[in-house]
């Protein structure tokens, strides 16, 4: 109980300023906050479920179109909350390695305490040898106390130098290791987001727009096939997602970066090859216009509503202005006309296009076509 109550006190950070280890204070830190970058994910991660749990069972009682969408939603809405957990345990792994980092600097600091004392008993068997006479009967026996000591203390030394250079290694084996977690998390949590945001924002487009008549019911809601398809896609392209530890060679020479060659090369089995997960929409991650872009010209799909006139805070046209259209009247199928008409299903549409313009080029002659 005690040797646990004496670990968690050797880890807090105010003991380590007290007890004079300043040059651990830093990583301490590092450690802290990377439990509370936990905590804030999973947090998140159960926040989105609950909200999408809400506003699903709202829509259920405001209709069949905004049940099903809200419902579409809640069911994508999960692939971000595993997102955020998936996170979370990349940040698990950083916190320890950076604890295992700690503990071998415990360690070796453990060995420089132990030479102080050696040390110490040197100097005081060598003034123990100062007073003995050659006539001395202990003088036999103090000569080997102290070769002895000398033989420790030169022990300790070797070992001391040894775990300094391993040490010195391991903290950057483990620099590499954290930072790689760290930013490669990012790249597969963007990239899931990014996929889920430009379905959801189809999904969206879903949501009937068009002005009911006072006195009338609204018209019949026929798009439960088209979110059924959003949803299995949104499954179909996040299960394609995985972590990639791999720097991408095609962005390093793109932005100009030079990298080492030990790490990317021509040769290199950290290169990663054209159209692979680290590239979205024929660019790089992290940029969603050219994501929207390449997905929605490779779907024939336009999202730009036609010019109306003025409307109220609730949609209806004021005097003279003509009635707003759906934004789904104004998304044909692929290769149809882009002219206004019946809102036209999205399942007549490969959805797998969506798929393939987040991950590649979607034309040969595309700004980022490796």
């Amino acid at each position: 109980m005690f040797g646990s109550l004496s670990t968690k006190i050797a880890h807090s950070a105010v003991t380590a300023t007290t007890l004079g280890s300043q040059e651990l204070r830093p990583l301490q830190d590092a450690i802290t906050k990377e439990k509370e970058i936990v905590t804030a994910a999973q947090r998140l991660s159960k926040d989105w479920s609950v909200a999408a749990e809400a506003l699903k069972q709202w829509g259920s009682g405001e209709g069949d179109d905004l049940g099903d969408i809200s419902n579409a939603a809640m069911m994508i809405s999960g692939h971000i909350s595993s997102a955020f957990n998936v996170f979370a345990d990349h940040e698990l792994n950083i916190r320890a390695q950076l604890k295992e980092v700690r503990t071998k600097e415990e360690q070796l600091d453990e060995l420089r305490k132990r030479r102080r004392t050696v040390v110490g008993k040197l100097d005081a068997q060598e003034k123990k040898l100062s007073k003995m006479g050659p006539e001395n009967k202990g003088l036999v026996l103090a000569n080997e106390q102290l070769g002895a000591i000398q033989n420790e203390l030169r022990q300790l030394d070797t070992s001391i130098l040894v775990d300094m250079a391993r040490l010195s290694d391991y903290k950057r084996q483990a620099m590499r290791s954290v930072l790689t977690l760290k930013f490669g998390g990012l790249a597969e949590l963007g990239e899931t987001l990014t996929i889920i945001g430009e379905l959801g924002k189809l999904l969206a487009s879903e949501t009937p727009q068009d002005v009911t008549p006072p006195g009338q019911g609204r018209a019949p809601y026929l798009g439960r096939e088209v979110t059924a398809n959003l949803v299995a896609e949104a499954a179909k392209c996040v299960s394609e997602v995985n972590f990639n530890p791999n720097p991408d060679a095609d962005f390093a020479s793109k932005s100009g970066h030079r990298t080492s060659s030990s790490t990317v090369g021509a040769s290199s089995s950290l290169a990663v090859p054209p159209g692979s997960a680290a590239t979205l929409g024929g660019g790089r991650i992290g940029d969603p216009s050219k994501f929207r872009e390449n997905s929605h010209s490779s779907l024939g799909i336009s999202l730009t509503q036609p010019q109306v006139g003025p409307v109220d805070e609730f949609g209806r046209p004021l005097d003279g202005g003509s009635r707003p259209q759906p934004l789904h009247a104004t998304m044909p199928s692929l290769g149809g006309g882009s002219g206004p008409g019946p809102a036209s299903p999205i399942q007549q549409l490969p959805l797998s296009a969506i798929q393939q313009s987040m991950r590649g080029p979607s034309t040969a002659g595309s700004e980022y076509a490796p």
